[in-house]
């Protein structure tokens, strides 16, 4: 399996924990205590896609926290995104609101090429995170995000 050389460093020498090849999707979890997922190939941000970070992997990061009020980071490069439906979306930013309270950042790498609506839609839901409190930032590449925040694989992923 190929992993894109968009990875930050210190990930791209250790194997994903978890591969959904058929989303096309791969994650490493973090010390401190988060998640880096990526897409393998271009594809939609959809349904799927929304139902692989919320019900597969925030479950196994919440499973890798100490105490009760550790804040987790997310980290999703989304750079070969296609689309972005509006729904989920919307799902999306509605399941950060309620869950924020177990994040301390959540950083999106959105396409180069992205089409105006993607923008927009990463925009308006970044804005909305930002008006309730919550710590979202787009970025161009999470290579400054992983440095800044001391990120590496974690070695005692369960599987």
């Amino acid at each position: 399996m190929e992993i894109p050389g968009r990875v930050p460093a210190p990930f791209r020498a250790t194997p994903p924990h978890l591969v959904d090849e058929a989303l096309g999707l791969a994650a490493w979890f973090t010390e401190p205590v988060g998640v880096l997922s990526t897409f393998l190939r271009p594809r939609a941000i959809d349904a799927d896609v929304a139902h692989f970070i919320i019900d597969v992997l925030e479950p196994r990061v919440r499973a890798l926290t100490t105490r009760p009020d550790e804040k987790a980071v997310a980290m999703h490069d989304w750079s070969l995104a296609t689309s972005y439906a509006t729904t989920v979306r919307l799902q999306m930013t509605q399941w950060l609101l309620n869950n924020r309270r177990g994040f301390s950042q959540v950083s999106l790498v959105s396409p180069a090429d992205e089409n105006p609506l993607m923008k927009m839609g990463a925009q308006v839901s970044a804005a909305a995170m930002t008006a309730a409190g919550f710590p979202l930032e787009i970025v161009h590449s999470l290579d400054d995000v992983v440095a800044r925040l001391g990120l590496r694989p974690r070695a005692d992923v369960p599987r």
